[in-house]
């Protein structure tokens, strides 16, 4: 079984399962549920990728020295009550390199801030397109009462040359593994721990990829097709689910069939964009069918997105120049809390209708639809419903409108 992770916009390679055993699920009819059982496999599921620092993180009171040969990075982790973009209980390692190659590593496993007093892991050689040496590192630790032993390998890569940077990715060696009844068809499926804090719960991104195609392959994208969020009803393979209840230790869940409901894939150019509906920030329903007509901006951003900052008043100036009866921008907001989002809002006067999913885009209905977890991004919706183009810049967002809105649309006549 191989594995992907989606991190930002970033795909990861992973995962291999030794060995698993057919067990026969299904579900008859609308409102049944079925109780599905995991055990634990080996996994090695790549769950994030990053670039090592010369500089260690403010939770390393201790590091082991050796000056500029030395690198760092860190294992993410939470625990229970963490926001969604906490890095307080990361896990800080150290690895240590001869020329481009690693040759020795440091890693927290106690979580103490001290690299030098737990037993010295040992490097082996990670076989891959990419040269790189490996290392595995036990956490143990306690979330909400449950105690949680997870085994970690950490993959540095050979460096391609002396000043070049260095990467590294990170693997969850074991996962819960087990078979779940989707669209009539017995399939293997694995737990999915979001926000990396030991338990599954139904929120913070938790939920199960499955083998829909049956080759035992996962792509690990949390927007994908194949996962089925805990928090959210989900469709797959022409019905629609709901998880109603979830083992915080990963061994059982109960899956409730909600009878058929129609693929939703990501759009694509030239395609229908998903019509949707959501209550905006003032508690106003939008709803997507009513902006046939217009041109439709549908804009996924996050106050703290460098792009949408630095594009911030140039965005709201081009939305002046506009009849809302012409042109409308349906904001999609990322944020870790609303109030963030509004005080962005209101310094730049951004007064478009605006849907606040919260940081966790995988359990927003609108943004699974778009499949689409990036923020400062504009997808561009044509007065038929079609979906034309997807821009990245205000300016390219400005050409893309002005082929598509003739000159005496421009000027405010009110908000239509």
């Amino acid at each position: 079984m191989h594995a992907h992770r989606q991190v930002g916009r970033l795909i990861l390679v992973c995962a291999t399962l030794c060995s698993w055993t057919h067990t026969a699920f299904s579900i008859e009819g609308v409102g049944q549920e079925q109780e599905v059982a995991f055990h634990s496999e080996v996994v090695n599921l790549e769950d994030f990728a990053g670039r090592l620092t010369h500089e260690p993180t403010p939770r390393v009171r201790n590091n082991p020295g050796f000056g500029s040969s030395v690198w760092y990075g860190e294992i993410f982790r939470q625990v229970a009550g963490d926001s969604a973009v906490s890095q307080e209980h990361n896990v800080p390692f150290a690895v240590r390199f001869q020329g481009t190659t690693p040759v020795q590593a440091w890693c927290d496993a106690n979580m103490n801030g001290d690299l030098e007093d737990d037993p010295e892991p040992r490097l082996y050689v990670y076989p891959g397109t990419v040269r790189g040496r490996s290392f595995l590192c036990e956490l143990r630790w306690v979330s909400s009462g449950v105690s949680v032993d997870r085994l970690t390998r950490v993959v540095v890569e050979d460096a391609d040359s002396i000043g070049t940077v260095r990467r590294y990715r990170t693997q969850v060696v074991n996962g819960p593994v087990g078979h779940v009844g989707i669209g009539g068809i017995s399939r293997l499926t694995i737990l999915y721990d979001g926000n990396r804090d030991g338990i599954y719960t139904r929120g913070n991104s938790d939920g199960m990829f499955v083998d829909l195609i049956g080759d035992r392959h996962f792509v690990i994208d949390p927007m994908a097709p194949n996962f089925g969020p805990f928090a959210i009803p989900f469709a797959m393979e022409g019905s629609a689910y709901a998880v109603t209840r979830v083992d915080p230790a990963g061994r059982t869940l109960t899956l409730r069939s909600d009878g058929p409901s129609t693929p939703q894939l990501r759009p694509e150019v030239g395609s229908p964009a998903p019509i949707f509906s959501c209550f905006d920030t003032h508690g106003n329903m939008v709803r997507m069918s009513d902006y046939r007509g217009r041109v439709a901006i549908v804009y996924f951003w996050a106050s703290w997105c460098s792009g949408c900052k630095r594009q911030a008043d140039e965005l709201s100036a081009l939305y002046r120049q506009y009849d809302r009866q012409h042109l409308e921008i349906i904001g999609i907001n990322f944020d870790t809390e609303r109030a963030d989002a509004d005080q962005f809002q209101s310094a730049h006067g951004q007064i478009w209708p605006t849907h606040f999913a919260g940081p966790l885009p995988a359990q927003d209905p609108v943004a699974r639809m778009y499949g689409e977890s990036g923020a400062g991004v504009f997808y561009v919706v044509d007065v038929n419903g079609r979906l034309v183009s997807k821009e990245f810049t205000v300016e390219g967002l400005k050409r893309r409108i002005e082929s598509l809105l003739p000159g005496d649309q421009v000027g405010i006549k009110g908000r239509g």
